[in-house]
């Protein structure tokens, strides 16, 4: 199982770095993330393929009977 947590050893003061990314320091660093890489190209095998408790089956039925017509 794969961790979505990094650690980074800041360069400069954490006060300095929570003051210019009020409010939300995790929504700060992803925005600065998108601008260096730009955006994710859609990958909905991906999507479906995760684990989720909410989602057992892959495709929902009014999908399976759209292929069937």
């Amino acid at each position: 199982m794969t961790s979505n947590t990094i650690t980074i050893r800041l360069r400069r003061p954490k006060a300095e770095i929570e003051a210019a990314a009020k409010p939300n320091v995790n929504a700060w660093v992803n925005k600065l993330i998108e601008q260096a890489l730009g955006p994710r190209p859609v990958d909905w095998n991906e999507h479906f393929d995760r684990k989720s408790r909410q989602r057992r089956f892959r495709y929902r039925a009014s999908e399976m009977r759209q292929d069937e017509r």
